[in-house]
């Protein structure tokens, strides 16, 4: 008996939204998965997205590199055993535009909110939404354990064990 190889079906992008409880817990299982078995492999493509961050943001090579980026991520999930048909659902942003903070793959009870910590400080350059817009560290979630670059990031200090987001709407404040 040899090793056998698991075939899988087509890559079927779906949106977070429309996956079921099963299909979200799956994809979910898979980051954590990959990134606790292959940590070193995990921070490679988190620092690869920061060192290219003015190169794959705000420029007509945004889509392309993403696209790039994406499928050598999935490839990367895919090697992980257990998740060889893992496939990384998109958000679709248009069913949650204006309500970004509160959007399903944002929220305290999946990826996690961003009501940590302020990234930055007026003496620091502002996150490429600009310095009005105050960078958080997520802090709930399961990405509330995970980590941004291990290098600086637009002028501001890297922070081990924060995950760094920016929402265009601040997320909604907690009833004094």
């Amino acid at each position: 008996g040899g090793e056998q190889t698991r075939v899988c079906p087509p890559r079927v992008r779906k949106a977070y939204s429309d996956l079921n409880c099963a299909e979200r817990e799956h994809f979910v299982n898979a980051l954590a998965a990959f990134r606790e078995e292959r940590g070193e492999e995990w921070h490679s493509f988190v620092d690869t997205h920061f060192a290219q961050f003015t190169y794959a943001h705000g420029t007509s090579s945004f889509l392309h590199w993403h696209r790039w980026f994406l499928v050598n991520f999935e490839n990367a999930l895919r090697a992980t055993p257990g998740y060889e048909c893992v496939s990384i659902p998109y958000w679709h942003w248009d069913r949650e535009a204006g309500r970004e903070a509160e959007a399903l793959p944002l929220r305290a009870d999946t990826f996690g909110s961003a009501n940590g910590p302020a990234w930055f400080n007026e003496s620091e350059p502002g996150f490429p939404m600009g310095p009005g817009v105050p960078a958080r560290c997520v802090n709930d979630g399961v990405a509330a354990e995970w980590t941004t670059a291990t290098t600086p990031f637009f002028g501001a200090t890297a922070r081990p064990g924060c995950l760094l987001r920016q929402n265009a709407v601040p997320p909604p404040q907690a009833p004094a």
